[in-house]
Formats: structure tokens, C-alpha cells, sequence
């Protein structure tokens, strides 16, 4: 399976659990590539129905590139 399916299926993996437990305050998708790419596009997606749904309250996007590593401390503000 390529990472950009694996990706994809945590994605997926997730948005059910969401749905199985309860509603929601927020969710922060850290996605593994720049901005404008299919990735990019599949989670604004998948956050965008989160929030069509009722599942979410708010959705915030943070593109995570090659260029730089961020530390655990940027990662879970």
C-alpha cells in the first residue's frame, strides 16, 4: 500500500471513530504534504464533510512538508 493510501485510510480510520463515539469540539489535521496537492485536498475535504455532518464544530489544517521538521512541542500545542 503507497503512503499516500495509507494516508488516506488513517484519514478515513479516524472520521469513523469520530462518528462512533460522539460529536466533537474540534479537529486538527496535520497533513503530510504542501498546500494545493491531493492530500491537501483530501483532508480539507474529509474535514469539510466532518463539519457538513454535524461531526465537528471546528476543523483547523496544518501542511506539514519535507522542508522542515517541526518539534513534538509545535506538533501537540
Amino acid at each position: 500500500m503507497s503512503a499516500r493510501k495509507r494516508v488516506v485510510a488513517v484519514l478515513l480510520v479516524g472520521a469513523a471513530c469520530c462518528h462512533a463515539h460522539s460529536q466533537a469540539d474540534s479537529l486538527h489535521l496535520l497533513i503530510p504534504a504542501g498546500p494545493g496537492g491531493g492530500l491537501d485536498g483530501t483532508a480539507r475535504a474529509l474535514g469539510q464533510g466532518l463539519r457538513s455532518e454535524g461531526l465537528i464544530d471546528r476543523v483547523s489544517y496544518q501542511n506539514m512538508t519535507r522542508g522542515r521538521r517541526r518539534s513534538r512541542d509545535e506538533l501537540f500545542h
